[in-house]
């Protein structure tokens, strides 16, 4: 009983110091799991504790132009609202196009208003801001004054570069050059 009894101890001290190794071991793997990963997971703690503070501050930037933009949008969208008056004015005083034909048609009409005949009207030479249009009129030389009144009273931007008569007895000829702008936008 004594030889089984210590191969029994042997066998108990044996399993004894396999579990001191084994616990040795698992505590050391401990340790070392613990400290690599507490060195290596607080730098990446770190590294992402830092990306996430930039880009918090970057969108904090954001956040504060959106804002202003919105205000500054509010503010120009109400200016627009004003200006919507403005805007169909300076489209008839400035149009997008020559339109010299309803401009001429206007000529025309206040002539007649006045007295004054149409004799010829011819457009002359244009750029992409103004056309230039020469105006032939006959009629009383008492109605010129009211008639350049009413060329200057229109809504139509429009500049006479050139103004000429000559009177005959009871009958004055007269010749407009106007400058007519307009303006592609």
């Amino acid at each position: 009983m004594n030889q089984q009894l210590r191969v029994q101890l042997n066998t108990y001290k044996r399993a004894l110091e396999n579990r001191r190794m084994q616990s040795f071991m698992y505590s050391f793997l401990l340790v070392f799991i613990l400290v690599v990963l507490d060195v290596f997971g607080i730098h990446s703690l770190y590294k992402i504790t830092m990306r996430k503070f930039r880009t918090y501050s970057e969108l904090t930037k954001l956040v504060t132009d959106l804002e202003n933009k919105g205000k500054n949008y509010e503010e120009l969208r109400a200016k627009m609202e004003e200006s919507r008056f403005y805007l169909s004015r300076l489209e008839s005083a400035i149009p997008t196009e020559p339109n010299v034909e309803e401009f001429a048609v206007g000529i025309v009409e206040s002539a007649a208003k006045y007295g004054l005949k149409h004799r010829k009207l011819n457009k002359l030479n244009g750029t992409d801001e103004y056309v230039d249009v020469r105006v032939t009129l006959q009629g009383a030389s008492s109605q010129i004054q009211p008639f350049i009144k009413e060329i200057e009273g229109m809504d139509r931007l429009s500049v006479i570069r050139k103004f000429d008569y000559v009177k005959e007895v009871d009958t004055t000829y007269l010749q407009v050059v106007l400058r007519v702008y307009y303006l592609d936008r």
